[in-house]
């Protein structure tokens, strides 16, 4: 069973003027009715936009409004400077409240940061200068006496007495080292002289020939002569001599001294020990002088010692000690300041200002009067900018954007505006989503009267879109008629969204086809159809297609 509405009317109508025409027309018109071909409309398949207007009804009110509260409790109020219509600017003086109390903390924040930034200034200005001043003198004060004290040791080693005992010293050293190490020599000599002798007789014997040496028992007893006898052997080398390295040296150094004019026979032990005595006898001498300069040298270090303590303590007090003071009072002084601010903020309390530029709506302090921290003072709003708030189900709400149009009327005025705010949550109370929209140019309308606001609620973009009345419906599936080579073919389409004119074809057709657009009572699926005037249009192209040929 197909159907639309329209055309039951139109179906009815026909059947009437059919019956008429055959009563009246001869067997001509008879035929001519009689004709299958049905003439039809066509219209070529195109995309297009179909958008449906929804309407809603809302609430007005500022877009910007604010409520004054005071936040201090039972202050009496001192002036009201404002009434219900005032025009205010941002930061204007709305009321004053009683600030005695806070006066007064107020001055002793302000003092106690004086005080925190007067130790300050005193600890890191002249005190902290003078102290550091201090330091550096008396570093400078140990440099003079250290160099002094190296000046009185300079003049102490090169003073009469103490090169006296130190050259007396090194002088009787010398001489003990030297009888030391030659009556050594000499009593070694003298033990190796009869076995190097007796080993080297051939030698000797060969020597004596030559007058180099003498015999055996010579040798024993002058000691001049078998030391340069030795020394001849020595001088062979140790593989022939057959003495060892010590031996030669000792050989050689005895000969040494003898040809210094040294005489052998004075190498005794007692005289060995007579330097000795001598030698000890300077070495007091000179230890009781070089105790003087000890005794300068241990001032001049401890006074290093001091200079070194003296720089490592000034190094610390302008680092660390400076820091840790520095520190110290800053923290002393951002305490002293947050003492300050929060006075000073509890003093701004007392004061009432606007928080935006707008009109005064409600005022709620009176003269003399108590301020309440938990009742309104003033109620400002801003009427530059108006808002409009309704709600919608959650399909509409979800094909709403930011920025979309809307149209607001109250009465018969009509605003412009845009959606600003769109709901993620049901309202609980409403069972719907709030939506806002800011309204221009509407300083008529007051706050909280009602509107209606007119906005697209549903829409289909770039889809196909054909005109309503060639939509046909049997057992609820839509159908059109396309024309294909003089034919209807019956064509099952989906539909979306339509509108009084137009209706959205979401499958089914393509761009292109031609569907049909009027009804007829024997158009049926698979008919012959001709369109007036498309034959005409088409043999006129074709013959200028000819011509062109």
């Amino acid at each position: 069973m197909k159907t639309n509405i329209k055309r039951v009317a139109a179906a009815l109508c026909s059947c009437t003027l059919l019956a008429a025409g055959l009563t009246a027309c001869g067997s001509t018109e008879a035929e001519s009715v009689m004709d299958p071909t049905v003439a039809v409309q066509v219209q070529n398949v195109r995309r297009g936009s179909i958008e449906l207007q929804g309407t809603y009804v809302g609430s007005v009110s500022a877009a910007e409004s604010v409520n004054v509260i005071p936040l201090v409790q039972g202050a009496t109020v001192e002036s009201v400077n404002v009434a219900v219509g005032s025009e205010v600017k941002q930061g204007q003086v709305l009321a004053k409240l009683d600030s005695t109390s806070a006066d007064l903390t107020a001055k002793n924040a302000q003092a106690a940061y004086n005080s925190a930034l007067a130790q300050a200034q005193g600890a890191l200005g002249g005190q902290w200068k003078t102290n550091i001043y201090s330091a550096e003198r008396g570093i400078d004060q140990l440099d003079d006496n250290i160099d002094n004290m190296n000046d009185s040791i300079d003049d102490f080693k090169n003073g009469t007495a103490y090169k006296m005992a130190k050259n007396a010293r090194n002088d009787a050293k010398a001489i003990y080292d030297t009888l030391r190490d030659q009556t050594s020599s000499y009593k070694s000599i003298q033990s190796l002289a009869v076995g190097i002798t007796e080993q080297n007789k051939d030698l000797l014997a060969a020597m004596q020939v030559s007058g180099n040496v003498g015999d055996t028992a010579e040798v024993k007893g002058n000691g001049a002569y078998y030391v340069n006898s030795l020394a001849e052997i020595a001088n062979l080398g140790e593989a022939e001599s057959g003495m060892d390295s010590t031996a030669r040296k000792n050989v050689l150094a005895m000969k040494q001294f003898v040809d210094n004019g040294g005489v052998l026979e004075s190498l005794t032990d007692a005289k060995v020990d007579a330097a000795k005595a001598g030698y000890d006898q300077a070495q007091i001498a000179f230890d009781q002088v070089d105790s003087q300069l000890s005794q300068l040298e241990t001032q001049r270090d401890s006074l290093k010692a001091q200079k070194e303590t003296a720089e490592g303590t000034l190094d610390i007090t302008q680092s660390e000690t400076y820091n840790e003071t520095v520190a110290s009072l800053q923290a002393g002084l951002a305490q002293a300041q947050v003492g300050l601010d929060s006075a000073a903020y509890q003093q701004s309390l007392y004061t009432l200002t606007a928080p935006i530029s707008g009109t005064v709506e409600s005022v709620g302090l009176t003269k003399n009067g108590m301020a309440s921290a938990s009742s309104i003072a003033f109620t400002i709003s801003n009427k530059n900018t108006m808002q409009v708030t309704f709600y919608v189900t959650e399909d509409v709400r979800d094909e709403f954007t930011a920025g979309q149009a809307v149209t607001v009327s109250r009465g018969s005025s009509t605003y412009g505006g845009t959606i600003t705010e769109i709901g993620n949550a049901v309202d609980m109370q409403k069972g719907l989503f709030k939506v806002k929209a800011t309204i221009y140019d509407m300083p008529d309308l007051a706050s909280g009267v009602t509107a209606s606001i007119t906005t697209t609620c549903h829409s289909a973009k770039d889809v196909i879109v054909i005109p309503c009345d060639a939509v046909y419906y049997e057992n609820g599936d839509a159908y059109v008629f396309v024309a294909r080579d003089g034919t209807a073919v019956k064509t099952p389409v989906e539909t979306g969204i339509y509108d009084d004119q137009n209706i959205a074809i979401t499958s089914g057709l393509i761009e292109g086809q031609q569907v049909i657009t009027t009804w007829s009572a024997n158009l049926i699926d698979g008919c012959a159809i001709t369109v007036p005037g498309q034959e005409e249009a088409e043999e006129t192209a074709d013959s200028a297609a000819s011509a062109q040929g």
